[in-house]
Formats: C-alpha cells, structure tokens, sequence
C-alpha cells in the first residue's frame, strides 16, 4: 500500500486490521523541502509513521526527485533510513495524466555519485541517458503491472490516457485478457516514452535476466531494438 503517511494512528490501524504486508510511504526531503514540495508541515507526522510501522509491517520510504528538491535532499533521506533500517525506493517525478501536472523534469545532477542496491541503481543512472535518447527499452511492464485509479479505471500505463476498460462494468480478468488490451501490448512494445519507476525498474529487470538466458541479438529480434547501456 503507498501512503503519504499523514494520519500515522489511522494507518496503523488500517495496518493491523488487514494485514498489509508493506507500506510505501513517501517522503522527498527534510522538513523544509516537505513542506515546499507537498505544501503542508506533515514531515514529522510522516516520520511517525515510518518509525512506528515497523513493528507490524514491511516498510519503505519512496523518495521522487522532482524539479523541487536536490541531491541534499536524497542524502538526508537515505542517512534517516540507514540510521533507522528502513527500506529505500526511488522514483524520478514525471507527468502522470491523472495528477494533471505541468512541470518537467529535467536532467539530475550529481547521480554519478549515488550508490544504491540494483535495480534502483540501474533506473537512477540511466535516466539523464534517457532523457537525451541513448537509452531505449522495450515496454514490457504493461503485461504484468495493473494501474487502477480512483474511479475505477484501468489505464494502459500510468503515463498514457489510454484506457484498458473500468471494474465497475467488467472483472479484471476480463479486461486483461481481452482482444484489445493484447492489441495495445503489442502496438506499445517498442514505447519508450517514460521513465516512470512502477514501469521502468520492472523493464530494467526483465532486461537484464533475459540478457543472461539469451544473445542480445536474439532478444533484439524476440523484443525489438534496445539499447541499455551507453
């Protein structure tokens, strides 16, 4: 379960009541760049939360670099969960549709230096690569991660508008085994217009235990031309 982590008594007993097996929480900075970035003073209830989970469940921090916040930011998150041996993610901010934001991100600084556990290391490093097109991978997570919002709706991917169907009118089942949503697979294989960490990572991943199965030009021809690394 992801969480912003701002009402620590109800998500704990919502924790305990059904059992959630891990908790995302998010967190992008020390309390100054929280409250620049989420525009509330909600750090230190969202370090309650963090602190007090986990004697019931797994728990994560989810750090997103976004055009708000700096590398400082990333090193004082990463010391507070080394210190309290809590489990680091990180994602990279990115237009999703259903946020409606308008901001880019644009190249990061000072990643070069940043050592993480793969495959985070992998997404992190990348990313400048991907953003001035050297790095291309083919789009394999859609087939195996669902993104269901609010209003019940099953988009493609988290940065496409494009709908699979709604389970308020089908099952699951029935909209990830339909003729449509296999033909949508197929058409965005090759897409490579995100870096998005719920897609990404997963493709980086799958990537990487195909290349140890498989000569790249086998898997260039199964999969489309890719290219990983520089």
């Amino acid at each position: 379960m992801l969480s912003n982590g701002l009402m620590p008594e109800r998500l704990i007993k919502s924790v305990r009541q059904f059992n959630i097996p891990e908790v995302l929480i998010s967190l992008d900075g020390g309390p100054e760049t929280y409250l620049r970035v989420r525009g509330v003073d909600g750090y230190s209830k969202v370090q309650e939360s963090i602190l007090s989970l986990r004697g019931y469940t797994k728990v994560s921090v989810v750090y997103t670099f976004s055009p708000w916040n700096n590398t400082n930011d990333f090193l004082e998150i990463k010391e507070f969960c080394g210190q309290n041996n809590v489990n680091l993610k990180i994602n990279i901010f990115s237009n999703i549709p259903l946020f409606g934001t308008q901001e880019t991100q644009k190249a990061l600084l000072g990643i070069e230096n940043i050592n993480l556990d793969f495959p985070e290391n992998d997404y992190l490093r990348l990313y400048n690569d991907w953003l001035s097109n050297k790095v291309k991978l083919p789009c394999l997570s859609i087939r195996f991660r669902a993104v269901i919002w609010p209003d019940g709706s099953i988009p493609l991917c988290q940065s496409k508008n494009i709908l699979l169907g709604n389970i308020h009118n089908q099952t699951i089942d029935e909209i990830w085994c339909s003729k449509k949503t296999k033909s949508l697979w197929r058409q965005y294989l090759s897409c490579n217009d995100c870096w998005s960490a719920f897609h990404r990572i997963y493709d980086i991943v799958l990537i990487k235990m195909l290349e140890k199965l498989l000569p790249k030009l086998v898997i260039k021809k199964l999969l489309g031309e890719y290219a990983l690394d520089k």
